[in-house]
């Protein structure tokens, strides 16, 4: 029978492309006929005009191998295309404009470095210029991108090497696997009067969060970037470590007015802590607003139920598709955001504006009665200026530290205007955070000065006469003390001319009066010089500060090299917090300490997100749908794998529900011919069971074929489902398991923990053992003949997988 078999890869247009993978007859008969697979040399009866029973052996067994005839066949493709062009020489300008281009693109987008290895990339770039050589992964890593690295910190040392003073915003935080990162962001007004910002770092930090630690790391990236000395006034959270850290700075001779530390961030975000005038630590501001209104709405009693209503409609119609059919052609109603409360209030405004009648006919849905939606017009009605008072600080193309007195002022003023309309608890307890919470702002010095400085304002949020006077004394004072100040030349002042009339002021600064114009003094003197400038007309609140002291220097020089100094103090921690507000990313997360550089990751697809149904999760590990579609996702590592054995990283995916879902992925790689690794992966949703690592498995000699006993345990899977379904089995079988080091102590563990949930805990212990059999055949022979014989309750199943494998 063998020599009638033709060893030819059948490529003529008669055969089937699936043939070319099975050693088939010379002549193929026109109806049924076995054909042998060439890589198990299992014989699959199909036709030549029905070839799903080949397909499917090759895609349940054979994979990878189906993968890489693929792959092979683009590259040949591919390889077909280029062959006949000459490439640039790597001097060559276009070559090196290329090469700057596609770094600046993967730097900025986060795009992976194996782009550069996709076949489809690769033809993309050869249709724009078939003369550009596309480098490789370890050429982007090892040469490009450092290169790169050290352009752009020159450019950045080049900058802050200009810069008279910098201020910062610093901020620490874990992603999801816990890893922490400290981020730090440089802020300055340049000499042509612009707002620079620089991330200065965003570095992995390991040990605990504690202040000597964080003032470590500090030094650290400030050094590096030679500005310790030019940092005046550093913004962040209200942690108490971060403040303590700062704290530790002060110079002998201050007197510190905070009289505790405390571990509750709540009970720190007013204080300022300042290094005898040379380093001023601030909170965020819109951080403690945050607090303010938090307060309000964690007392606010049935207002918080109706909020609580509100977003249990908006999470209905957002996972409904019946609401999504019923408000296609409206606007999407928003979802709210835990770690953002005006988030809160764009929810409840998109479900006011929304269709009332069409969310009425949602059966399911909850109902917002006419009482409730008249509360949530009063909610939006009380914390519009808060949510104004939030924009403005956090604004980053414009000085933002003169918005905090007058926010605090008009906070002030619209809150006791609410308490006369609204005799609600909700009101007062807001009214009262306010006070306790941003007096504080009112007496800094350096928001004073901003808010003076800031020609929007200048003194009209001030009280009384009695308060201009007082705050303009700051300014001279400030003025007198600093003797860079005073050696500035000051030019004859010049009657101003007229400016255009302001826009009308928001809400948020009614309480305002309307600015005057006055006549300016022909005086230079330091005091006549602040005089004038608090006496000339106010300009419109859409005018940036900096582009009014830029045209006004040569009028005011002193006042305005103060204004450089001060206007370019951060009012929010914004800025350094955008630093980890990336979501779609990918993250290799390994169960050991990898020594840098890691390289020779491939993750496929490379275009996130993937593309993935619901039903394919729903239904995973039951019947015919045991295991997932291959195009999910795959892995492959390169480059001495030994020292990775564990692979896990999220992946975000569209396509189930509109809020991305993120899937845990487990891989275990195994060496295979050719000095490449390759792994089967199983997907398993809000899982942490972790693969043991190959080192610890046993190593039988090879007594059966690998595809045969995978064959024969998936043809099994139902009993092996029926015997977990019973929690005393499932005890025993992850008992021997985790004894004879087939699954790890955590898949152990969850397996035996708990008395409900037996279900889903049987399908998480086959998915992971499944898993493992998939990537290594010898962990179904060490099931077979030394865990399933020992259990009378197993024997039955045993020999059935053993007879299975006999009749193969």
């Amino acid at each position: 029978m063998a020599e009638a078999l033709s060893q030819s890869t059948c490529t003529t247009s008669k055969h089937p492309a699936v043939l070319q993978h099975y050693i088939v007859p010379e002549s193929l008969p026109s109806g049924d006929f076995k054909a042998q697979c060439k890589y198990c040399s299992k014989s699959i009866t199909a036709s030549v005009k029905v070839t799903t029973n080949w397909w499917r052996h090759l895609n349940r067994v054979h994979p990878l191998q189906l993968k890489q005839e693929e792959s092979q066949a683009s590259q040949l493709t591919l390889s077909h295309i280029i062959k006949d062009h000459k490439k640039y020489d790597s001097k060559n300008l276009k070559q090196i404009q290329a090469n700057s281009a596609l770094i600046d693109f993967i730097a900025e987008d986060l795009i992976p470095l194996a782009i550069v290895d996709s076949t489809k990339f690769q033809m993309f770039i050869e249709t724009l210029d078939p003369m550009y050589q596309i480098p490789s992964r370890k050429q982007l890593s090892g040469v490009l991108l450092r290169n790169k690295y050290s352009a752009v910190k020159r450019k950045v040392l080049e900058k802050l090497s200009k810069a008279e003073v910098i201020h910062l915003t610093i901020d620490l935080w874990s992603n999801r696997q816990m890893k922490a990162y400290i981020g730090i962001t440089g802020h300055y007004i340049s000499d042509q009067w612009t707002l620079e910002s620089v991330m200065l770092g965003c570095r992995r930090v390991i040990g605990r969060h504690t202040s000597d630690n964080i003032l470590s790391w500090y030094h650290e990236i400030v050094a590096d970037f030679c500005i310790s000395s030019k940092v005046r006034h550093i913004v962040t959270d209200s942690g108490a470590n971060i403040k303590k850290a700062f704290r530790s700075l002060i110079l002998p001779g201050y007197n510190e007015d905070s009289p505790t530390d405390s571990d509750d961030e709540e009970s720190d975000e007013n204080e300022s802590v300042s290094v005898d005038l040379i380093i001023e630590h601030h909170s965020c501001f819109a951080h403690t607003l945050q607090l303010v209104v938090k307060d309000g709405l964690t007392k606010a009693g049935s207002i918080g139920t109706t909020i609580k209503k509100c977003s249990n409609l908006v999470s209905y119609v957002r996972k409904s598709t019946i609401a999504a059919d019923v408000l296609k052609d409206e606007r999407k109603l928003q979802a709210s955001n835990a770690t953002r409360w005006n988030s809160q209030l764009k929810m409840i405004r998109s479900v006011l504006s929304g269709p009332e009648r069409k969310l009425a006919e949602l059966d399911d849905a909850p109902k917002l009665t006419a009482h409730e939606r008249n509360v949530l017009r009063d909610i939006v009605e009380i914390l519009q200026p808060f949510e104004e008072a939030t924009d403005f600080v956090q604004i980053s193309c414009v000085p933002s530290a003169g918005y905090v007195i007058p926010c605090v002022r008009g906070l002030n003023h619209h809150i006791h205007g609410m308490i006369s309309k609204y005799h609600s608890a909700f009101v007062q307890v807001l009214k009262q955070s306010l006070s306790k919470r941003l007096a504080c702002y009112e007496e800094n010095e350096v928001y004073i000065k901003a808010a003076i400085l800031d020609p929007r304002f200048k003194l009209r949020w001030c009280l009384n006469e009695d308060e201009k006077k007082e705050f303009t004394e700051i300014i001279i004072s400030s003025l007198e003390n600093n003797e860079c100040l005073q050696l500035v030349p000051s030019n004859s002042i010049e009657e101003a001319e007229c400016s255009p009339q302001p826009k009308r002021a928001k809400s948020l600064f009614s309480f305002m009066p309307e600015p005057s114009l006055q006549l300016q003094s022909q005086s230079i003197s330091l005091k006549d010089e602040v005089n004038s400038y608090l006496q000339s007309k106010c300009v419109s609140m859409d005018v940036n500060p900096t582009e009014f002291w830029k045209r006004e220097m040569d009028k005011f020089p002193r006042l305005s090299m103060l204004a450089k100094e001060i206007l370019g103090v951060p009012s929010s921690s914004a800025p350094v917090e955008r630093l980890f507000s990336i979501a779609g990313r990918i993250e290799l997360k390994f169960d050991a300490e990898q020594k840098a550089p890691i390289t020779g990751w491939t993750i496929c697809p490379r275009i996130y997100p993937c593309q993935i149904y619901r039903t394919e999760i729903d239904n995973f590990g039951h019947g015919c749908n045991s295991f997932p579609p291959e195009r999910m996702i795959s892995l492959i590592a390169s480059n001495n794998p030994d020292t990775v054995p564990t692979v896990i990283y999220d992946v975000p995916v569209e396509g189930i529900v509109e809020q991305p879902l993120t899937l845990r992925i487990i891989g275990k790689l195994k060496n295979i011919p050719g000095n490449t690794v390759e792994s089967n992966v199983s997907i398993s949703q809000n899982t942490s069971l972790e693969p043991p690592n190959p080192r610890q498995q046993p190593r039988l000699p090879q007594q059966i074929d690998s595809a045969t006993a995978n064959e024969a345990f998936r043809e099994h899977f139902s009993d092996m489902s029926n015997l977990m379904s019973i929690r005393s089995n499932r005890i025993n079988f992850a008992t021997m398991l985790y004894t004879e080091k087939v699954i790890p102590f955590e898949c152990f563990r969850n397996a035996i923990e708990g008395e409900t949930a037996d279900a889903e805990k049987a399908t998480s212990l086959l998915i992971t053992l499944t898993q493992l059999i998939q990537a290594d055949h010898e962990v179904l022979v060490t099931i077979i003949k030394k865990i399933l014989f020992k259990k009378e309750e197993f024997k039955n199943l045993a020999r059935k997988l053993c007879d299975a494998i006999k009749d193969e």
